[in-house]
């Protein structure tokens, strides 16, 4: 592979590159603003221009011919047969993340020294690592529910067509997906979202708490008869104090209610129990 130039756009600016470059020496610097800033830089960097055997490409395009198409599939395949999901997969994803740079540092015309190249290669283990993290964060939520009795259809995350389909799971008649960040909680992400439920990670006291997201769709089914007072009204920022506890909470014109996953899984297995699917 010979790479003769790379092109960055010119949306991308200096406090992006450098949050991007803090990350290829250690993540665990960052602070939770510099994630906020780490995506607008990745975003920034989709549509940056690298040449690869003569031909121009986006950086979203390398990653999806060059890094995607050879790794993905291989990697879920191995990931669904683990008996420590979390631990052997997060090894696993180290190991492919170490293909990568061996991969682009053979490349001809390709430095680490270059600050473009830098910035392509942290590109690629950027989106590696979000794709391995959320695979493994719903391989291990799948493994959870079914050992806890609840009876769900998820899709088939080794077939590619499935992996794309528009929710991950169904159970109670209601659509959901795993999300492994809270990154989808615009108005404008989700408009275009078609799941009832989310279970995602809520970062409380220093740590990630699993939760639930529900939108009124779902806490219509899942709220406790004849009335569930268990609610609380909140604003966004005061959603981690209240839970794991439900707390309603409005995004634009998304009603939406936050509560711990395992109170979450109390009340589908309680619907379940009475046979209301």
């Amino acid at each position: 592979m010979i790479l003769s130039f790379i092109s960055l756009n010119s949306q991308l600016h200096q406090e992006h590159q450098r949050v991007l470059l803090r990350y290829l020496r250690d993540e665990r610097t960052l602070l939770r603003h510099d994630w906020v800033k780490l995506v607008e830089a990745v975003d920034a960097l989709n549509a940056s221009v690298v040449a690869v055997d003569g031909r121009e490409m986006a950086f979203r395009q390398f990653y999806e011919r060059l890094i995607d198409a050879q790794y993905a599939d291989p990697f879920l395949q191995n990931l669904v047969t683990l008996n420590d999901v979390e631990q052997e997969g997060r090894r696993a994803q180290a190991g492919v993340a170490q293909e990568i740079c061996h991969l682009l540092d053979t490349a001809e015309g390709f430095s680490r020294d270059d600050n473009h190249c830098r910035l392509l290669l942290v590109y690629c283990l950027y989106w590696w690592a979000a794709f391995a993290r959320g695979y493994i964060f719903e391989a291990t939520i799948f493994l959870d529910l079914s050992a806890s009795g609840i009876r769900f259809i998820a899709h088939d995350i080794t077939r590619r067509s499935e992996r794309l389909s528009p929710y991950d799971l169904l159970l109670l008649n209601l659509r959901g997906d795993i999300k492994y960040t809270t990154y989808f909680l615009t108005a404008e992400r989700l408009a275009f979202l078609l799941s009832d439920f989310f279970i995602t990670r809520w970062y409380l006291n220093h740590e990630w708490l699993r939760v639930a997201i529900l939108r009124e769709t779902a806490w219509g089914v899942l709220s406790l008869p004849p009335n569930d007072n268990q609610r609380q009204t909140v604003v966004r920022d005061e959603v981690a104090q209240t839970l794991p506890r439900a707390a309603a909470f409005v995004i634009d014109s998304f009603t939406l209610t936050a509560l711990g996953y395992e109170q979450w899984k109390q009340r589908v297995q309680a619907r379940q129990l009475t046979g209301e699917e």
